[in-house]
């Protein structure tokens, strides 16, 4: 296939995709938008309330009788994410030299939108944590 076909058939994708994220951030605006302001006010004091119950239940849970202090508990968890993290980099430098070959020259303009997903998502994590 030539290059300017593979391109074309790239930016098309890319626009695809582009366009059905807009068009679902613009739903999901018109949705929030729809609901009146005491319902909203509503759902955050319970969103609040139920995030309390997952930051008490977490916290019961790292100063368990299994663990002597929280300390312990926390070195558990920043060591299993450390050991979780360190098998998705050895994942991605394994199959990503396989993904550039069969993907070819589309794979150019897909690892800065993968980067753009990642961005959104831990925006996302950011805005649900500053809402606490």
């Amino acid at each position: 296939m030539p290059t300017w076909l593979t391109t074309i058939f790239s930016v098309v994708i890319i626009l695809g995709i582009f366009a059905w994220i807009g068009l679902s951030i613009y739903q999901k605006i018109k949705q929030i938008r729809g609901k009146k302001k005491e319902k909203k006010e509503i759902e955050i004091k319970e969103d609040k309330k139920m995030l309390g119950m997952y930051l008490t239940t977490a916290f019961n849970f790292l100063t368990a009788p299994t663990s002597k202090t929280m300390t312990e508990g926390m070195t558990g968890i920043w060591t299993g994410l450390t050991s979780s993290l360190w098998k998705v980099k050895e994942g991605i430098t394994n199959i990503l030299p396989e993904i550039m070959v069969f993907l070819g020259e589309v794979w150019i303009i897909l690892i800065p939108f993968a980067i753009f997903c990642i961005i959104k998502i831990l925006n996302f994590f950011r805005v649900m944590v500053k809402g606490f």
